[in-house]
């Protein structure tokens, strides 16, 4: 093995005083950014590990970090749940980390270190994961899972939330339904831009009209949901709604039945998660599978930290999601046979 980085080393060759290299690691706030990014670059290119971060065996903190932008979010609770429940026979611990808006996980953690003093590995959810990033990471040596995104640099697990909008669109028309428009919420999230241009290209396959207006945005919420809908009620009278995500299906449920509009009769209501909220309520939905994916991502960081997996593994994996059917669609005695595709048509 080579000779041990000291921060004296990384203090000469990035041209700073010991005391700078200890600020960065300790109180980087009170560094600029400009001598704290050259310090951060000198540690990667030595690969220096942090004396705070526990990989002997003997020294573990029991603790794997879940880092979110948004501590919010209903399907990252439903995560947490799997995840606890997958630690259950092991003696590992969850520990929340709130980004607190900041989607950058290299910019967060870069000036947020001591973190890394209370974590053996990191689960990522829905952030960017960048080189520096990764970089980082493995100059600490923390193993890295990003969640609910892609990063081929690492161990990602996300949706193909294209194929899941499509199984919805089909869904949909299989149950007879053809005005058919689409709730989420911002449109240049992926997840959301993703679903809405699966659902768009199986109803354009089969002919189904869809435009502009059958569209409407919200917040990521059941209130979002609930306003979003109305928008969408004063431009057309939809037979059937596509939410991106189960709590905006929620708050849509809520003005359907303010209005007095019957589900699923008169309009089908369709979201995006299974959280345990959709079965209580009886919610068709699309199925994310968070039980699997919390088993897929404790196995692996378990078997790093364990040395079981003696490298990182870097592999962009994707589930499918899969179509659950409750009562807020037509039931299948009542589904229609699909309209010919459009190539189809004479």
């Amino acid at each position: 093995m080579g000779e041990k980085v000291r921060i004296s080393d990384i203090a000469q060759r990035a041209g700073v005083s010991i005391a700078t290299v200890s600020r960065v690691l300790n109180e980087p706030d009170r560094v600029r950014a400009g001598t704290r990014d050259q310090v951060y670059a000198v540690m990667r290119a030595l690969k220096y590990v942090p004396p705070t971060v526990h990989r002997d065996p003997e020294t573990l903190s029991n603790i794997i970090g879940v880092f979110a932008p948004n501590l919010f979010l209903d399907s990252l609770t439903e995560l947490v749940r799997a995840v606890e429940a997958e630690l259950t026979e092991t003696t590992f611990d969850i520990l929340l980390v709130n980004m607190r808006g900041n989607r950058n996980f290299a910019g967060f953690i870069q000036t947020n270190p001591h973190i890394l003093k209370k974590v053996d590995a990191a689960i990522v959810f829905s952030a960017d994961v960048s080189a520096d990033a990764v970089d980082y990471m493995k100059s600490a040596d923390v193993p890295l899972v990003l969640l609910q995104a892609r990063c081929k640099l690492v161990r990602s697990v996300s949706n193909n939330n294209f194929l899941g909008g499509q199984d919805a669109a089909t869904h949909l028309l299989e149950c007879g339904y053809r005005r058919i428009a689409f709730v989420g919420w911002e449109p240049w999230d992926d997840h959301v831009a993703d679903r809405l241009a699966g659902f768009r290209s199986t109803l354009t396959r089969f002919g189904i009209p869809f435009h502009d207006e059958d569209i409407a945005y919200g917040a990521l919420s059941a209130d979002g949901g609930y306003t979003a809908t109305a928008r969408l009620l004063e431009k057309n009278q939809p037979d059937a709604v596509f939410y991106a995500c189960d709590m905006m299906a929620v708050g849509g449920l809520k003005q359907f039945r303010e209005r007095g509009v019957a589900v699923p009769d008169a309009v089908g209501v369709m979201g995006f998660d299974d959280l345990s909220i959709a079965g209580a309520i009886g919610l068709t939905t699309m199925r994310q599978y968070f039980s699997k994916k919390a088993q897929m991502i404790v196995e692996y960081l378990v078997g790093r930290l364990s040395g079981d997996i003696r490298t990182d593994q870097p592999e962009e994996l994707q589930i499918s999601p899969g179509l659950v059917v409750r009562d807020t669609t037509r039931p299948v005695s009542d589904r229609k046979p699909l309209p010919p595709r459009a190539a189809e048509k004479r």
